[in-house]
């Protein structure tokens, strides 16, 4: 063999050598990532968490308020606006669960039938700057659900939130009618707020302003999304535990 073709032999077989080396280190680095990676997936024997509170003191102030106003009807805490709302058609339903996966309303009001009736948030004074706030207002105005921004201080009367939320059902407590002079208190408290919304709705300010017709054509696209993971949601899918009509 003369000493070109051992020469050649040599670098072939070095080359080998190198590609050998370089996939087993390949490999090694994609077995050791994926095995980080299970290790991170698997729960620890001791969670970094603790229990906490979800309201502050000024929603705790309005809760109370509302489980008086609503003694007959169920009071949800932050619960996301589309655990309530569905789309007309499930085509584009997980485009709409990311838009407005991320709203939800201080307290929702909810009858014993699981129909909401009403929601309220709590002022602050980002919600001017917010579009995700314009969204929400304007998905639920759209789906027939009042919607009210209270200030913990300086609530509204709450025979006339109940009047706004419930309708007739106001009336009507534990199946019984209220007596004729709660009926009129009501009613004087319903045309209260009612002058005090639209005098709010005069206002182009006013946190409980409508929306106006150049935010509602470019709220859609500007609004920030996160990212879901696409799995059963009632949102998407309807979900009825019932097999058959009641």
């Amino acid at each position: 063999m003369s000493s070109f073709q051992s020469t050649l032999l040599s670098l072939i077989g070095m080359f080998a050598g190198l590609l050998l080396a370089a996939g087993a280190g390949a490999f090694a680095h994609a077995s050791h990532a994926a095995r980080v990676a299970r290790q991170r997936r698997q729960p620890p024997e001791q969670w970094p968490m603790r229990p906490r509170t979800i309201t502050n003191s000024e929603e705790r102030v309005v809760g109370r308020w509302l489980a008086l106003a609503f003694a007959d009807q169920a009071l949800m805490v932050k619960m996301p606006v589309t655990r309530f709302t569905t789309p007309d058609t499930p085509a584009n339903g997980l485009h709409w669960y990311e838009l407005l996966g991320s709203l939800y309303c201080t307290y929702t009001v909810v009858r014993e039938d699981g129909r909401v009736v009403g929601c309220l948030d709590i002022h602050s004074q980002r919600m001017r700057a917010q579009r995700s706030q314009k969204m929400k207002r304007q998905l639920l105005k759209q789906c027939g659900l009042p919607y009210l921004v209270v200030e913990p201080h300086n609530l509204p009367d709450a025979l006339a939130v109940r009047r706004a939320f419930l309708g007739v059902e106001a009336f009507v407590r534990n199946g019984q009618h209220q007596s004729a002079d709660t009926t009129e208190a009501i009613n004087e408290a319903s045309t209260r707020l009612q002058n005090v919304l639209t005098r709010s709705r005069q206002t182009r300010h006013s946190d409980l302003a409508p929306l106006t017709s150049d935010a509602d054509s470019s709220m859609l696209h500007d609004a920030s999304s996160f990212s879901a993971q696409w799995q059963d949601n009632s949102f998407i899918a309807p979900l009825d535990s019932r097999v058959g009509g009641l």
